[in-house]
């Protein structure tokens, strides 16, 4: 089942970094505004996470990465947020607290390399657990 499932995260991963590859090489012949891109995010199944800044204090995410993480539509997912922005949940590895700066996410921004199979634990305040895994892609 684990092999299935890491198989099947591997083509999804594989199948979205070629779209937006594709995209991306079209320049001007497809466009889309904020809110269309937004839209056809919202309709894949899977959490995705966007940020435009280097330091990702802003972190948004498709309905299915909104739902996942309880953040209402348009909520900042960051664990980089400035203080009074932070979303009630905190990211761990085995049982060590993850700093905002080591998180996928942020390394990616920062180093511009991809972040592949980065597995992590999700506690929300109220003591549920989650587990997450991933790829972070930086796309410029």
């Amino acid at each position: 089942m684990y092999q299935l499932l890491q198989t099947l995260h591997a083509d999804l991963h594989e199948g979205l970094r070629e779209t937006i590859e594709g995209l991306a090489k079209t320049g001007g012949l497809v466009s889309l505004d904020r809110a269309d891109l937004w839209e056809l995010l919202d309709q894949i199944p899977v959490a995705i996470m966007m940020s435009n800044d280097p330091g990702c204090e802003e972190i948004l995410g498709n309905l299915a990465a909104n739902a996942l993480l309880r953040i209402p539509r348009g909520g900042n997912l960051s664990q980089s947020a400035p203080s009074q922005d932070v979303p009630g949940f905190r990211v761990y590895q085995a049982s060590r607290l993850i700093p905002p700066e080591e998180l996928p996410m942020q390394l990616a921004a920062a180093t511009g390399l991809t972040v592949t199979r980065s597995e992590c634990r999700i506690r929300f305040d109220d003591g549920h657990t989650i587990f997450l895994a991933g790829h972070t892609i930086p796309l410029r």
